[in-house]
């Protein structure tokens, strides 16, 4: 009796082994432990693997996110959900993957003709390989949402701008984009999706204006780098915008084994590389199929604007922090893909490491004690500002110590407020790398002093504000004037007030010339006057600023180098006849004499 125990206990044993064997080969269960059951179509993709996006490893890190939220903090996403805004051909709305992941039907927009709601975004898009576009586009996202459990905390935001031939005119992206921007500054956290590429919306084009106006109130923007194969730094090669703007994550594709996409665009003006070859995805509701499979680095970047939609949570909605994130964390950390034959190497798209690496908090400016009394000085005795900055890192209380190596990455400025008196509409007048600036104003006015450790335009330190002075009066600014006191008629001389710069512009400089017998010839208004006197003899000029008289200056004007030159020339000639003659009158005589 003992003996079949025994067995059965033994056989038992062989069996969970076989089962445990069995679920590690994948026999009984998805190769992947999805926290919510996808459709078998877009189930145990290559791009979950370890080498690529890792769901075991990303799983992990999104996990341990959600478990360092508050109840209240988790209630706030829930209510205010970060939103993926993919500005595409629309989607297929009714589509099954789309269950649960998208966000009020209010906001959804169609930007060719201005109208929310679900009539007004139906993928219509029947042109070629870019049938069911934006389905295909926000579907990824869909299945990343469902695939890690964050239904509760990001939703898909569709906005239509691509018609029916899967054009995007630059008046309906500008739209589209502006609708999103405007969202942002009713306290939305968005990241917009753009899957899609043109190669005349360049700098200061209005496509530009519009991404720079969206990320200025905190929106993240992630758009494709397009699929000529073209490397971005070579001469002649046009850049696939919006991804080579500034303040965009552009994104560049792989295909399975690490290998990049022979038709992805790749280079230094952008940013990460995603999978973006065989992707499944969903279709559009008059396809055949429910799901299809598409390529390019369209379907790339869907992936990325996924991974900035959990940093927002993980980052508490601080999007200057998840663009440095995206960024700037070291290929070391995220892994790499070598595009054109080892000419470029791309950071490859890593959230776990993003979540992972340490990652600036903020960046606060400081001024030593001796520089406090320069921060309200006057232009008359300039004195020398000396300001530092210190960085804190995300979960840690403290400041990095000096030697941390993300001090080399900070740069500080110093900027003369403009016209309109802000940081803003002012001139970079210094800069230098490093943690530590000094700065001697050289003229009045106002200036800034930060640090920002990237290029984002929203990343950067608390301001030092240095505000110069004015001389309080005329006399400080030790006034003098400088110009010529001997010229000849018919040229001209230029007469300099020096430390001009000193006084208040409203103070008007006159300057009055006086001939020798007192008549006034000529006034002048300004710091610098040119004076041409006609003939000559003795003038005098007096310099006046705000009708207060600064310098009596003599001036003594010879004759005009054009009369010397006539007058030597006289005299010359009347040498020379006299010469002539006297020469004549001699041989006159002389003829004379012989006759005698």
């Amino acid at each position: 009796m003992k003996k079949q125990a025994v067995k059965n206990l033994t056989i038992f044993i062989v069996l969970l082994a076989l089962i445990a064997g069995a679920f590690s080969c994948g026999f009984f269960t998805n190769d992947v432990a999805y926290a919510a059951v996808l459709p078998d179509a877009v189930s145990n993709q290559w791009f979950d693997g370890e080498e690529y996006n890792d769901f075991n490893g990303t799983l992990q890190a999104i996990n341990k996110i959600k478990d360092g939220l508050s109840t209240a903090e988790k209630a706030g996403f829930k209510n205010n959900p970060v939103l993926v805004a993919v500005i595409d051909t629309g989607i297929n709305a009714s589509h099954e993957l789309f269950d649960g992941v998208l966000c009020d039907e209010g906001l959804w927009y169609n930007a060719i003709t201005h109208k929310n709601g679900r009539d007004y975004i139906n993928d219509t898009c029947n042109n070629g390989k870019l049938v069911g576009h934006g389905t295909h586009v926000a579907g990824i996202v869909a299945q990343e949402i469902k695939k890690y459990g964050l239904e509760d905390y990001i939703k898909i935001l569709p906005v239509k701008a691509g018609d029916s031939n899967g054009r995007f005119d630059s008046v309906a992206v500008v739209d589209a984009i502006s609708y999103v921007k405007d969202l942002a500054t009713q306290n939305k956290t968005i990241v917009i999706n753009m899957s899609l590429t043109s190669y005349y919306w360049g700098k200061n084009s209005n496509v530009d204006v519009a991404v720079q106006s969206a990320v200025r109130e905190g929106v993240i923007v992630c758009a494709a780098a397009g699929n000529e194969g073209y490397n971005s730094s070579s001469a002649g090669k046009s850049l696939g915008s919006p991804a080579c703007l500034e303040n965009v994550i552009g994104v560049m594709n792989y295909m399975e084994g690490l290998i990049p996409a022979p038709k992805s665009n790749y280079g230094t003006a952008y940013d990460i590389a995603a999978p973006g070859q065989n992707i499944k995805s969903a279709a559009k509701s008059d396809e055949t199929e429910p799901y299809c499979t598409k390529d390019g680095t369209s379907m790339a970047t869907p992936f990325v604007s996924f991974a900035a939609a959990v940093l927002e949570i993980r980052f508490n909605r601080k999007s200057a922090t998840v663009y440095d994130v995206m960024t700037n964390t070291p290929a070391v950390a995220t892994g790499s893909v070598s595009y054109g034959n080892g000419v470029y190497t791309a950071r490859k798209l890593n959230l776990s490491a993003f979540v992972d690496f340490k990652h600036i908090k903020e960046i606060k400016v400081f001024t030593e004690d001796e520089s406090l009394d320069a921060l309200n000085q006057t232009i008359s005795s300039p004195k020398k500002v000396v300001a530092f900055a210190k960085l804190r890192y995300f979960d840690e209380e403290g400041f990095a110590p000096e030697t941390d190596v993300a001090y080399k990455s900070i740069k500080m400025y110093v900027v003369k407020a403009g016209k309109n008196g802000t940081l803003s509409g002012g001139e970079v007048v210094y800069s230098v790398n490093g943690a530590r600036i000094e700065f001697t104003p050289t003229e009045p006015g106002t200036y800034f002093i930060y640090a920002a450790n990237s290029a984002y335009i929203n990343d950067t330190s608390e301001i030092i504000t240095v505000k110069v002075n004015y001389v309080q009066t005329v006399e400080d600014a030790q006034l003098s004037v400088v110009g010529n006191a001997v010229v000849r008629a018919e040229s001209t001389v230029v007469y300099k007030l020096n430390n001009a710069y000193m006084l208040d512009p409203e103070l008007v400089i006159v300057w009055d010339i006086y001939d020798e017998n007192g008549r006034r010839v000529d006034t002048k208004i300004g710091t610098e006057i040119s004076f041409t006197p006609e003939t000559k003899g003795e003038y005098t000029i007096i310099c006046s600023v705000g009708g207060k008289t600064i310098a009596g200056y003599k001036m003594n004007v010879k004759t005009s180098e054009k009369t010397v030159r006539a007058v030597s020339g006289g005299v010359t000639s009347a040498v020379a006849f006299s010469a002539v003659a006297a020469v004549l009158i001699i041989v006159i005589v002389k003829m004379l004499k012989r006759r005698a």
